[in-house]
């Protein structure tokens, strides 16, 4: 079912997600618009319950995507946390794209 969503909305829940154990894995990959993609789809999983083609609203993809380029790569979580995040962040990609 599709949900639409205000860019504002996305850039608040994802400032929520990137503290988690999978949001703090992605923030510390490459800074790139396709890693930025990949951490919309797996924001969009865990974050807001959705999946990412059921996720509308202008400018909402885009607000994501800033928001990933532009986060801290400040990490409060330890090692053992990070690669839960990690594994957690990988299946999500590996169910939606799979080996894209």
């Amino acid at each position: 079912m599709e949900q639409t969503f205000t860019p504002q909305q996305i850039v608040e829940d994802a400032t929520t997600w990137f503290m988690s154990y999978s949001g703090t894995y992605a923030r510390l990959l490459k800074r790139t618009k396709a890693e930025g993609k990949r951490a919309f789809v797996v924001f969009c999983d865990l974050s807001i319950g959705e999946d990412y083609r059921d996720v509308k609203g202008k400018g909402v993809k885009d607000a994501f995507i800033n928001a990933f380029m532009s986060s801290s790569t400040v990490s409060n979580i330890t090692p053992q946390q990070l690669v839960s995040g990690s594994v957690e962040y990988n299946d999500k990609v590996n169910y939606y794209l799979g080996d894209e």
